[in-house]
């Protein structure tokens, strides 16, 4: 980085060194003309200069194989106003490049020792409303408490969020599902306004009265989950399972923060659901349908991408299919055809959906037979881990050449249908031989070509 008393590192770059976490990039602030410090640093590191931003909000990413650094200018042309109109006195540090002291002038190094988040002012705040969110991001991320007046400020304010683009949003609830302590300021959080001004809907969740397997509305239930599958997620065989193998194989580490993100809106259509028949017990039918749609609402209002939208509507559409199976396990029907049946139609998310399950069960309350369906769930995993996916893997009993030579069928997209058929067939009827494999294959195509 050039020396000049004219640039500075700013920002969360100046807190994460403070707090001796690695800066992620480094944000620069001048005092002088900003493309000319960023082609500096640009040719002071060997990188380029990328202009991003719209007139009048301009920034200047350089960019090379050794740092990222996000250069804009000062302010009303002074380090000091530049620091006083950000989000947080953590945030409101800098130190010129030439050396030299931290510039500190919100007492921001104060509140890193005390692990705090608080406001430089409600204006601040108001002026760009994704900082009411991100307030909890960095709280959940530094483990910080939020001060009395910031959550004060964001509780009469925090609903103006949706004023902000819905991909800010997305990201910074990224993050924040990310945090391996983000259970501990859920509730916090809720009691700001910004979940239902974020979640249409979240709020009929409280004070939605459920049946006897409950003891809490689905409010207070869904957080409870929350907190269940993030404690299963941070310490793998804990909320009494054994099977500490679970994590390593769900469906992808990219997933967690929408694992969760599914977790908090997995019972989002129970207030539409609601029905009580005639003898007062209440029923929430294809609440789980009814949920998955509202939350592919609110992922394509977040921006979510074609992949994060299916994840979250594969879970949350799928949640209850381990309770059917537990369901049928204690009344003495449930078979490993079923089970298989299950873990093929659900793969490779039927670890996430095992796990979400317990902690929505266990989240219940006394109601339910929470104990009972863990232990279920726990040789379901071992199930699939230790079974069916080693049976998934072993190489098929005919290949694309059997079948084409022994029915006389030319190379076509038919023949992977019907490699695709027999692998689906073998995990749920076992095939026990090359024959047994070829007669499966005439049955298909005989019902094929009635169909």
């Amino acid at each position: 980085m050039p020396r000049s008393e004219k640039l500075f590192i700013v920002g969360g770059t100046i807190r994460d060194i403070l707090l001796n976490r690695p800066p992620r990039d480094y944000d620069i602030v001048t005092i002088d003309d900003p493309m000319a410090a960023a082609t500096l640093i640009a040719a002071h590191t060997g990188g380029r200069v990328v202009k991003l931003g719209k007139p009048g909000m301009y920034l200047y990413r350089v960019t090379s194989g050794r740092i990222e650094c996000d250069v804009t200018a000062a302010r009303q042309g002074s380090i000091i106003s530049d620091l006083l109109a950000r989000d947080f006195t953590v945030n409101a540090m800098a130190v010129s490049t030439a050396g030299g002291e931290i510039i500190d002038p919100a007492n921001g190094r104060c509140d890193l020792e005390k692990k705090i988040i608080r406001m430089i002012s409600s204006e601040n705040l108001r002026a760009d409303p994704i900082r009411f969110l991100r307030a909890w991001r960095l709280a959940a991320e530094l483990a910080f408490s939020i001060s009395t007046e910031t959550f004060e400020a964001i509780r009469a304010d925090g609903h103006m969020i949706i004023r902000s683009a819905g991909e800010r949003i997305r990201d910074e609830l990224i993050k924040y599902f990310a945090s391996p302590v983000s259970a501990d300021y859920i509730g916090s959080l809720a009691g700001t306004r910004m979940l239902s001004a974020i979640f249409p809907g979240m709020e009929y969740l409280k004070k939605c009265s459920q049946n006897a397997y409950h003891d809490f509305d689905v409010f207070d239930h869904t957080l409870k989950t929350y907190a269940g599958l993030e404690a299963i997620l941070n310490q793998p065989g804990s909320g009494g399972l054994s099977n500490k193998r679970a994590t390593h194989f769900l469906s992808s580490p990219e997933n967690l923060p929408l694992f969760k993100f599914a977790a908090l809106l997995h019972d989002i259509g129970k207030p539409a659901a609601r029905t009580m028949d005639e003898s007062g017990c209440v029923h929430f039918y294809n609440h789980e349908k009814i949920g998955a749609d509202m939350a592919g609402g609110i992922c394509r209002n977040l921006r979510f991408s074609n992949h994060q939208t299916r994840y979250v509507d594969v879970i949350i559409r799928n949640h209850l299919r381990p309770l059917f199976l537990f369901t049928a396990y204690r009344e003495g029907r449930l078979n490993q055809r079923a089970v298989n049946r299950f873990f093929l139609k659900t793969k490779p998310y039927s670890i996430d959906l095992l796990l979400l399950a317990v902690a929505d069960a266990q989240g219940k309350g006394s109601g339910s037979d929470s104990d009972g369906f863990t232990k279920f769930a726990d040789t379901l995993v071992s199930d699939y881990i230790d079974g069916f996916l080693p049976m998934a893997a072993a190489p098929s009993p005919i290949d694309g050449h059997d079948i084409m030579s022994a029915f006389g069928l030319p190379p076509s997209p038919l023949i992977g249908e019907i490699i695709n058929y027999i692998k689906e067939q073998r995990l749920i009827f076992p095939i026990k031989s090359r024959e047994d494999a070829l007669d499966r294959v005439k049955n298909f195509l005989k019902h094929r070509s009635h169909s």
